[in-house]
């Protein structure tokens, strides 16, 4: 089956605030002869991004899920996705947990399918939405490997630079007097690639972490 006659629901949940935003997730099944891994794939956007038809098309389940309060629309303002972490804030929950919750909830609806193996799940995300990934399988050993891009790499970076974006879609109160987002999962489990700074800068580091080679 090639990727342009790919068909899979969208499934809607919420979180049992009437007045939240609700989650959505796709899932795509695997095209031609199914290989038995699955993966979940962290996205900002409405659509199935060319990766997750990329791994559809290589045999594997692939879960597609949008947070709460996302899609958002594109802005290059310091605030970034305001809005909705307002929201959240009133009604005195806390928006990158509850993402993080998403995610988690993403996982079991992966693990319960009968043609995964729940061995094999693993999770992808790039920028901001790898910080809740991050927590999420802190919580979650479950989930088999975690492969983030260009996803901020520490707490107390931010809170030493004067300048950052969309700070406030990653900060739980009172999570980085305990933990830091580097020191979530464990090194066999994580694949970290151009990790970047709270402006979005690919930031050289030593370490676990690994870079995308340059092109000319």
């Amino acid at each position: 089956m090639s990727s342009a006659t790919l068909r899979f629901p969208r499934l809607r949940f919420r979180n049992g605030m009437e007045s939240a935003p609700s989650t959505y997730s796709r899932v795509l099944p695997p095209s031609g002869c199914a290989n038995g891994g699955s993966r979940r794939l962290v996205e900002t956007r409405g659509e199935p991004s060319p990766r997750a038809l990329e791994l559809a098309n290589e045999g594997n389940t692939v879960l597609v899920l949008t947070p709460r309060g996302l899609p958002s629309p594109p802005t290059r303002n310091y605030s970034g996705d305001w809005l909705p972490n307002v929201r959240a804030f009133l009604l005195g929950r806390n928006l990158p947990a509850m993402r993080a919750h998403d995610i988690l909830n993403g996982y079991q609806i992966l693990k319960s399918r009968p043609n995964v193996d729940p061995a094999k799940i693993s999770a992808e995300a790039n920028g901001m939405a790898g910080v809740w990934l991050l927590m999420a399988a802190a919580v979650e050993p479950g989930i088999a490997t975690v492969s983030l891009k260009q996803t901020p790499h520490s707490f107390a970076q931010a809170f030493e630079s004067p300048l950052t974006r969309d700070l406030h879609s990653a900060v739980v109160p009172g999570f980085a007097l305990h933990w830091d987002l580097a020191g979530l999962v464990a090194p066999e489990r994580l694949l970290w690639n151009d990790p970047a700074d709270w402006l979005g800068h690919v930031t050289p580091l030593k370490g676990r972490f690994a870079y995308t080679p340059a092109t000319q």
